[in-house]
């Protein structure tokens, strides 16, 4: 078996993971998440105090949106850190467990 194609793969595979873990470990995405959790926890707090229908179907899309985010996120960082290390750090899971 010629495993020079797998050689090669294993090196685009390991850069394309340090460029990802490069990427959600830095500053800008970790300010853009906190500040999407702020947006979310305010926009659930202010849907369960109306009474608007419409202002509580709008919330819950902007809900999901950010959902589906931290969802990319999250996936993102698993590929970035490699599975075996994610799950070992416990604030990673209890990050992933929070948005599951």
């Amino acid at each position: 078996i010629d495993h020079s194609s797998f050689d090669g793969l294993e090196t685009v595979l390991s850069r394309a993971q340090f460029r990802v873990k490069h990427v959600v470990e830095h500053i800008a995405v970790q300010t853009i998440s906190v500040l999407l959790i702020l947006t979310d926890v305010s926009l659930t707090a202010a849907a369960s105090a109306s009474t608007d229908p419409t202002f509580d179907r709008r919330t819950r899309i902007v809900s999901y949106v950010i959902l589906g985010i931290f969802i990319i996120e999250v996936s993102l960082r698993i590929f970035g850190l490699g599975p075996r290390k994610f799950f070992k750090s416990c604030w990673e899971v209890f990050d992933a467990i929070i948005i599951a």
